[in-house]
């Protein structure tokens, strides 16, 4: 037991100074808290009817969410500066395949639209910010 608060005090720390892997970040943190959020406090919202409890996990929901975003922001790895003569050379190559890109997406060989695991996880941090800040202002 101890060394599971360990690890997450350790999780925690890099995190906060950016050190720590995207793939943690999104896969122990956004989605096991996703399904506290979701099945445990929201639920406990709604079943308790006591404006102080409703306010104080709401507030707590929100810190973290808060918090999740801010380190997922730090912690995603930085594009490289390209130059205009790469970017040309980049996008001719784009231009190249583009036939054959096309015609997989058609045959369904690749997918039509690839998502960020990312900007998935930002949206939907900020999504159950704006819920629970919902019980707050309620």
């Amino acid at each position: 037991m101890k060394d599971t608060f360990n690890n997450i005090e350790t999780s925690f720390r890099k995190a906060l100074k950016g050190e720590e892997e995207v793939k943690t970040l999104i896969y122990r943190w956004a989605v096991i808290s996703y399904a506290v959020a979701y099945f445990i406090v929201n639920k406990a919202i709604m079943a308790i009817d006591l404006k102080f409890i409703d306010i104080t996990l709401s507030a707590l929901a929100i810190c973290f969410f808060a918090w999740h975003f801010y380190v997922l922001r730090k912690c995603t790895p930085k594009e490289p500066v390209i130059s205009k003569e790469e970017k040309k050379r980049l996008k001719e190559e784009a231009r190249k395949g583009r036939s054959k890109r096309i015609l997989r997406k058609l045959l369904l060989k690749e997918p039509i639209r690839k998502w960020n695991p990312i900007t998935v996880c930002l949206v939907t941090d900020v999504f159950c910010i704006a819920q629970f800040l919902d019980y707050i202002i309620r």
